[in-house]
């Protein structure tokens, strides 16, 4: 099986050429006398990385190769060697431990391949972990803050890991961060690097910590803002194109608090803010982190507990609930006045007594408006009139003047009173109704006029029904 970063060019040729996986090693194969190849898990660049057994302890191991039968031999593998031997002095846990590095010469190779003997891992690199999507604030810093410490860790031993990439940061099952390759990557890609911690060092770690948590949160690596792999992660957008600023990644990924978004910024980018201080350790990273996080909880708290001040929507509301009980109880008493004003009568009740000229209309008190009354003038004819449209629901009183009347036919005068049934009718419905002294009852009648047009008529009452009156004494007929 080929890995990448290995070539079948030049096995068994010169003494340059580079040796194969499958010639020099394979799989079940014994390594300085103790670690049995299992199978080849991964490799980057000239090294290749495999998962072997170590027989002495019995356990787990990962094997990193690099040839060192390329041009300067055994001082090309050299920075790998030192760097493998830096990061066995560390004792961090967030840090995989380094066991062992040599030279060994493959039986049929004609050179040397270096090796790094150092822990195994059972976990998942990040890029699994972001598979099922980002992470949240509280989960990211919580990951943040164990990266940086192993880092910090590293830095206070004068070591620099140099190549902090998405690949090399595990998860194992409890959750716990661990990172690899510490120091032994960077030996490889930039062997003038690898060398003891310097301010510059330091702060590339940050910056690339700082993309970590861009990735934890977004999912995405800011390819833009380091120049470590993406390892399986998708590139963020950058802002321009040759742009060295990604999105932010608010930008990127709603719900990212604001406060955490400007951490990650900050990071990667310190000549963005000149005005905040520049977060130069990962210590100094991880803890603007989770004082963002802490004041995006403490936020979110406090406004599920205490909604805050009202705003002038609420304040309004109890305005808006009186008024709408206000107009509520007006509307209930007015159809209350149209329903009670549809209730029958009492009968006989007089609705008003009609007088001369513009005076006022009264009411007779203790009665309930029921009947319109109409009055006849003396020498007017017995007329009848339209009824008035219903909804001049006035109380009227129809009354016929001599100008309204009908002018008698030429020839003999007629007799043009009422039949003796209508008057005895008349009568019986007026009889229920005593008359204050002085006056005669007004004769009821369920005709009506607007009393527009006969507000400043003359009324007068004339004998209906055998009542005498001595203004029509004369000119009367039996």
């Amino acid at each position: 099986m080929t890995t990448p970063g290995w070539s079948k060019a030049g096995v068994g040729s010169s003494p340059g050429a580079v040796p194969t996986l499958a010639e020099p090693f394979r799989a079940g194969d014994l390594l300085a006398g103790r670690y049995r190849l299992a199978e080849p898990v991964g490799g980057a660049g000239n090294t290749v990385l495999w998962r072997a057994v170590d027989e002495v302890l019995a356990r787990p191991v990962a094997v990193k190769l690099l040839p060192a039968g390329g041009p300067g031999g055994r001082d090309a593998a050299q920075p790998f060697l030192d760097a493998a031997v830096r990061a066995g002095a560390l004792g961090h846990p967030g840090l995989v431990r380094v066991y062992d590095a040599g030279l060994e010469t493959p039986a049929g190779a004609t050179g040397e391949v270096a090796y790094v003997i150092s822990e195994w891992v059972d976990g998942s690199p990040l890029p699994d972990v972001l598979a099922d999507g980002p992470l949240d604030a509280v989960a990211a810093t919580d990951l943040l803050r164990q990266a940086a410490d192993a880092l910090s860790a590293a830095h206070a031993r004068g070591v620099a890991h140099g190549r902090l990439h998405p690949g090399n940061v595990f998860v194992t099952g409890s959750g716990r961060l661990r990172v690899t390759d510490v120091a032994v990557g960077a030996s490889v890609h930039a062997p003038d690097d690898a060398a003891d911690v310097t301010s510059d060092a330091v702060r590339a770690d940050t910056r690339d910590l700082a993309a970590v948590l861009y990735a934890l949160l977004t999912g995405r690596w800011p390819s833009a803002a380091t120049p470590q792999p993406a390892c399986g992660l998708p590139s963020a957008p950058a802002e321009r194109q040759e742009s060295s600023r990604p999105y932010s990644p608010r930008q990127v990924r709603a719900g990212v608090p604001r406060a955490l978004d400007l951490v990650v910024s900050r990071g990667l980018d310190p000549a963005r803010h000149p005005e905040l201080p520049v977060l130069a350790t990962p210590a100094a990273l991880a803890d603007a982190a989770e004082q963002a996080a802490e004041q995006s909880r403490e936020t979110h708290r406090r406004r599920a507990t205490d909604p805050g001040p009202p705003s002038q929507l609420r304040r309004s509301v109890p305005w808006l609930v009186a008024g709408a009980v206000v107009a509520a109880i007006g509307t209930g008493g007015w159809l209350l006045g149209l329903a009670v004003g549809e209730l029958p009568r009492r009968d006989g009740a007089v609705e008003n007594v009609v007088s001369t000229g513009s005076s006022p209309r009264v009411d007779l008190p203790g009665f309930r408006r029921r009947r319109r009354c109409r009055s006849i003038s003396p020498g007017s004819r017995y007329a009848t009139s339209t009824r008035p449209p219903a909804t001049a629901r006035n109380h009227q009183t129809r009354c016929v003047t001599p100008s309204m009347a009908t002018p008698p036919p030429p020839g003999p005068p007629r007799d043009t009173r009422p039949p003796a049934s209508v008057v005895s009718s008349r009568e019986s419905a007026c009889s229920s109704t005593s008359a204050p002294p002085g006056r005669l009852p007004v004769i009821p009648s369920k005709k009506r006029f607007p009393s527009a047009a006969f507000s400043n008529t003359k009324v007068e009452v004339r004998k209906i029904g055998g009542l005498s009156d001595p203004s029509d004494s004369a000119g009367s007929k039996p």
